[in-house]
């Protein structure tokens, strides 16, 4: 699509938050500061996407934004791929107990669920996520609820929802290994 340059700003970026040169893919980041009710500055819509310099077909020539999609991050377990969005069904039920999350995948058949709790949090809910998460994944991957004071971090600062420390069949799509933000 074509860009209007007067109404903002943006930006594509790596994982890091660095911005990337013309023509190279990246998350798409806007500053708005036009929008006087909610400014936004730096605001990562969670899409891909590049910018191009070169003209348009139709005759334009302002910049143009190539937008491919939202990122997201999928956790494979044998031959069963889960996306973070499945496991947000699950925990998304306990936001009076759960404050934070963080799903890890440790190995092929070992996955943990690391919980900031809230004062109502108490063993039979942590029972009941670890039933959840099990019917996710499948009864061959062992699921392990662990209270915790913190999460893992994105260089931004960003809480990952999904984390893969094994290091075999993560999937990102549509490339990257993005992860989304937790509530």
């Amino acid at each position: 699509s074509n860009m209007a340059g007067s109404e903002g700003t943006e930006f594509i970026v790596d994982e890091n938050g660095e911005s990337v040169p013309v023509e190279h893919r990246g998350r798409i980041v806007i500053t708005d500061l036009f929008n006087y009710d909610m400014p936004f500055i730096r605001y990562d819509t969670g899409d891909m996407g590049m910018l191009f310099d070169s003209p348009c077909r139709c005759g334009i020539k302002t910049s143009r934004l190539l937008l491919e999609g939202r990122y997201s991050t999928i956790l494979q377990f044998q031959k069963r791929k889960v996306h973070h969005l499945e496991f947000d069904g699950i925990l998304d039920g306990f936001q009076n107990s759960v404050m934070r999350y963080q799903v890890v995948k440790i190995s092929e058949n070992s996955i943990k669920v690391l919980i900031i709790p809230r004062e109502s949090f108490s063993p039979a809910i942590s029972r009941r996520i670890e039933e959840g998460i099990c019917g996710l994944v499948g009864d061959s991957v062992r699921v392990a609820v662990e209270l915790s004071r913190s999460a893992m971090l994105t260089p931004a600062g960003k809480c990952r929802i999904l984390v893969d420390m094994s290091g075999i069949n993560s999937v990102s799509s549509p490339a990257g290994n993005f992860d989304v933000d937790n509530k």
